[in-house]
């Protein structure tokens, strides 16, 4: 799967399940209002994703654009479009919200520290359980359970809260559950 069809399915249950537990939210909470931020710029980019450290890294292009209301646009060849917004979190790292066919949306972490945007897939399992309780107690996010939970977000504090831990490394993933997308301007890979 490419990196941007990825982008398009994470909120099936079977991938969260996979995955490891999905932090998604049922309505969209970052609008044009709160969610305008636009560290990407608009351009060609490889949309870089590695399944497998032994094999070589999946980079289809992707063409990125944003509307006047600060809304992402990913077009990539044989996938649909891909539908963002960010919110700064902190100096380089954002929250990130991506639109998903059945209203839902999952959320990622974007790091802008380097070269690149890297996105990072957030996962409800891979935060520290105080903060999973400071959330659950404060209505900012409901848990279903099952065999892994998944993170349902109430409110924009949910997922700042879970960017602001990615970015300050205090998460815990699996080496098996971490999945990122980084995203390298084609005008740095020309000859």
């Amino acid at each position: 799967m490419s990196a941007l069809g990825f982008l398009r399915t994470t909120t099936t249950l079977a991938l969260c399940v996979a995955l490891g537990g999905c932090f998604v939210s049922e309505a969209p909470l970052l609008t044009a209002a709160n969610g305008a931020a636009t560290p990407l710029a608009p351009g060609d980019y490889l949309a870089c994703s590695q399944d497998d450290p032994d094999e070589e890294p999946n980079c289809p292009l992707a063409v990125v654009s944003i509307n006047f209301a600060g809304l992402y646009r990913m077009d990539a060849d044989g996938d649909d479009p891909v539908l963002m917004r960010m919110r700064r979190i902190a100096p380089n790292g954002y929250v990130v919200q991506i639109r998903e066919d059945d209203d839902e949306h999952a959320f990622y972490y974007g790091d802008n520290r380097g070269a690149h945007f890297r996105l990072t897939f957030m996962m409800c399992t891979d935060l520290q359980e105080k903060l999973r309780e400071r959330l659950v107690a404060a209505g900012d996010i409901v848990i279903e359970d099952g065999d892994i939970p998944i993170c349902i977000a109430q409110s924009v504090n949910a997922v700042e809260a879970a960017a602001r831990a990615y970015h300050r490394g205090e998460v815990a993933p699996g080496e098996d559950r971490l999945f990122q997308i980084e995203f390298k301007p084609v005008a740095e890979n020309a000859p």
